[in-house]
Formats: C-alpha cells, structure tokens, sequence
C-alpha cells in the first residue's frame, strides 16, 4: 500500500507523530512497550528529506535517529498544543479530584455502593462546578493542605464520568 502527502500533508503529520512522541515519552523514554511506535515515526520521518521537509527532520548519526531540528521546534505549535493540553489536564483531574473527595465524604451516610450512575454522576457534578467556579475566580492561591485531619476513609469507585 502507498499513501500519497503534500509536503503539507506531511509537515502536519510530523506535528501529530510529535504530539504522540510526547504523550508515550515525556516521563519515560526509554519504554520497550512503545518501540513499535518509535520505530514507526522513525520510518516516517526517514522521508523527510524525500518530501521536501528536511529543514525540519535530520538525522542525528551518533544517536542512530531523526530528530526534529530547531527550525521545526520554533516553527511548530506542537509544544503550545502540548502545553494547553497540560493546562486543561492539570485542572480538569485537580477538579475531579477533590470532586471525588468531597462527594465521598459528604455521601458517606448513603453508602455510595447504592448511588447508580446516573446519582452518582449528578452527586459529582455538584462538587465539580463549586471546584471549577473555585478555580476560575482564585487559582490555587485559596488551595492549603490541612494537616489537623485525618484523611478520609471512604473510598470512591473509580467510575469513568468525563
């Protein structure tokens, strides 16, 4: 099978091969349960050059791979991307966090085990919104660690809700 890219076309898949480089490798780098993913976008950016993209990809012989180059990176919104997509992650868990937390306390006499989803979801959907209002109008600056109590012993099922 061939696939034919612009030179467009092909500039824009480097950015999405990138954005997933950083999602499997950003914490750790050397995983050997994404090799085949590593070599993949190795395989593609070996054509760089063939493309007429090869200001943007070089192949580094020490390190025996291609590498996105400076003009790439500066050129590039992947990292604006990848940094508006921590941003959003960043809240969204600390939200559905304390969400978690919150409603399991405030519940905790209706044993949580009986809520069906559809409860449980209206249950945390209120403790979501009071965090999000929190944390559009303060930040973190409101956020303090109260180390007098004793944390929770309820646990809430991880149930997927977003």
């Amino acid at each position: 099978m061939k696939i034919n890219f612009t030179k467009k076309e092909y500039r824009d898949l480097i950015d999405i091969l990138e954005l997933a480089e950083w999602v499997l490798h950003a914490h750790v780098t050397d995983r050997e349960d994404t090799k085949k993913y590593r070599d993949l976008i190795q395989k593609i950016f070996a054509s760089a050059k063939e493309m007429d993209c090869g200001e943007y990809i070089q192949f580094i012989p020490k390190l025996g791979a291609y590498y996105p180059t400076k003009l790439y990176e500066d050129s590039s919104d992947t990292m604006r991307n990848i940094e508006q997509f921590q941003e959003d992650s960043f809240w969204e868990e600390l939200i559905a966090k304390l969400a978690e937390r919150d409603a399991a306390r405030r519940l905790a006499p209706k044993r949580l085990g009986d809520l069906n989803f559809e409860e449980l979801y209206n249950e945390l959907t209120i403790d979501e919104e009071k965090w999000a209002q929190e944390f559009e109008s303060n930040g973190i600056e409101r956020l303090e660690l109260n180390d007098t109590q004793a944390p929770s012993e309820i646990v809430l099922n991880k149930i997927a809700l977003h």
